[in-house]
């Protein structure tokens, strides 16, 4: 079951990188802008409490988002070398990257659920709302 569900979540991160790579629209890599004058901007945005209506991740989402596909992708790597791959069987270093792997992506759902809500009550903002169905009520 574990491999199974390690798998299928490897393929939900290549297909959401795939959508990033050719779709347009907020949740395309076109809008990934890291630039200081981004996240001035949304700090500006929050200290303020008017996050705008039309916008999609901020910078700091993105790297949210960066972060969570990196694990994703390395726990799979991690799991499919521990299991697949005779000379890592058993390896103690491999199993103590996957699990800080793990622990670390237990540890930014928690931030990132709380950020949505707290952003989300603080920017006067709809995001879960957005995140379910993409777009955000104006």
């Amino acid at each position: 079951m574990h491999q199974i569900i390690g798998y299928t979540a490897l393929s939900a991160v290549i297909i959401r990188l795939f959508w990033a790579i050719f779709s347009k629209g907020h949740a395309s890599f076109k809008e990934l802008d890291l630039t200081r004058q981004k996240f001035n901007q949304h700090f500006k945005h929050i200290k303020h409490r008017s996050i705008p209506a039309d916008s999609g991740h901020n910078p700091v989402g993105w790297l949210m988002v960066l972060f969570t596909w990196t694990l994703f992708v390395g726990l799979a790597v991690t799991g499919f070398m521990m299991e697949e791959i005779d000379i890592f069987f058993g390896n103690s270093v491999l199993e103590s990257i996957h699990s800080i792997f793990s622990n670390a992506l237990y540890g930014i759902i928690i931030v990132h659920i709380l950020a949505v809500l707290v952003v989300g009550w603080w920017g006067k903002i709809s995001l879960v709302g957005a995140m379910i169905t993409g777009k955000r009520e104006m």
